[in-house]
C-alpha cells in the first residue's frame, strides 16, 4: 500500500477497532473485572464475574493484550491469564476509566453530524445533551481538580466582584458544575449557567435547586438578539467558542450580553498553532478538529 493508504487504513481500521473494543470492555464491565480482582482472572472468570458471554470477552481480552493494556500470562495447563497493572487499576479510577466511553458518543452522533455536512443539511447538532448524560467523565464533581485552568476565572472573579455582588453567566456550562461550584464561593453574586438544550438544562435546574443564587437559560449563542432581555457583569466560557458552528458570530452575541461600558468576558479553549499546515502529524490537534 501507499504511504496515504497505510495512514488511512490504520486510522479507521485499527484505531477505530482497537478504540470500539476497549470502550465496550469498560462499558460491559471488562476493566472493572480486572480491577477488582486481587489474582490474575482467566476469561471465563471475566465473564462469569460481569455475567457475560465468553466468547466475546476472549476476544476483547486479546484486543486489549495486543494494544498493551492488559497483561497476560500463561498457566501451567496453557490457559491465559489476565490482569491490569497496580498503575492502571489506579487510573481507571479515576476520570481515565469513563473517558474509555468516548467512542459511544461517537456512534450516536455520526449520523445527525453527517446530515450537517450537506449545503441542504442543518447547520449545526447540539451535543450538549448526548455528551453530558452519556459520558461520565463529564460528570465528575470536582471539575476544578479536572481542568485545573479555571483556577484563572475565580482569581478574576475575586478581583471584579463587588460587597454587593454581579451578575455572573456561565455559556456552555455543560452540566453547570462550575456555575454551582462559583455560585457557593461567591453568595452574594448572582449566576446563571446557560446551555442551547432545554432537555439539559431542565436537568439541570432540577439538580442544583438547593443553590439559591444560582439559575438557568437556554441560549444559541450564534442567535443572540439585538437586545438580549438580560445582561451581565461577567461572561465566561470554559472550552466552547471552537466547537461552535460559527465562532465570531457567538462572540459578537456575547458582546450584546454584557452591560456596557464595563462589562467582562474571558474565556479558555484550546491552543493550538493556528496552522494546520504547522500542526501537521500531531494527533493531539488531529483530534480537536475532528470532535469541533
Amino acid at each position: 500500500m501507499s504511504s496515504f493508504s497505510e495512514r488511512a487504513v490504520n486510522l479507521t481500521r485499527t484505531s477505530l477497532m482497537v478504540g470500539f473494543a476497549t470502550s465496550l470492555s469498560w462499558e460491559v464491565g471488562i476493566f472493572h473485572a480486572l480491577a477488582e480482582a486481587s489474582t490474575p482472572l482467566t476469561s471465563v472468570q471475566v465473564a462469569q464475574a460481569k455475567r457475560l458471554k465468553e466468547r466475546y470477552v476472549r476476544e476483547l481480552l486479546g484486543s486489549l493484550v495486543t494494544a498493551e493494556l492488559v497483561q497476560v500470562s500463561t498457566r501451567e495447563d496453557g490457559v491465559l491469564l489476565y490482569s491490569l497493572e497496580e498503575s492502571a487499576k489506579k487510573e481507571l479510577e479515576g476520570p481515565t476509566g469513563p473517558i474509555l466511553s468516548y467512542p459511544a458518543v461517537v456512534a450516536t452522533l455520526y449520523q445527525p453530524v453527517k446530515e450537517c455536512v450537506y449545503e441542504d443539511g442543518p447547520n449545526g447538532y447540539g451535543l450538549a445533551h448526548n455528551v453530558a448524560y452519556i459520558v461520565p467523565w463529564l460528570n465528575i464533581k470536582k471539575p476544578i481538580q479536572r481542568n485545573t485552568p479555571v483556577i484563572f476565572i475565580i482569581r478574576s472573579m475575586k478581583i471584579i466582584f463587588t460587597e454587593a455582588g454581579i451578575d455572573v453567566a456561565e455559556m456552555g456550562g455543560g452540566k453547570a458544575r462550575l456555575s454551582a461550584t462559583f455560585a457557593s464561593q461567591f453568595p452574594k453574586s448572582r449566576f446563571v449557567a446557560s446551555e442551547i438544550c432545554p432537555e439539559l438544562v431542565e436537568s439541570n435546574r432540577t439538580q442544583w435547586a438547593h443553590v439559591p443564587n444560582l439559575s438557568f437559560s437556554v441560549d444559541d449563542l450564534c442567535a443572540v438578539p439585538e437586545t438580549p432581555d438580560k445582561q451581565f457583569d461577567f461572561v465566561f466560557c470554559n472550552d466552547v467558542i471552537h466547537d461552535l458552528p460559527d465562532p465570531l458570530s457567538a462572540l459578537r452575541g456575547i458582546r450584546r450580553f454584557l452591560r456596557k461600558p464595563d462589562g467582562l468576558f474571558m474565556f479558555m479553549d484550546k491552543a493550538t498553532s493556528g496552522s494546520v499546515e504547522a500542526d501537521r502529524g500531531d494527533m493531539a490537534v488531529s483530534f480537536y478538529y475532528a470532535a469541533s
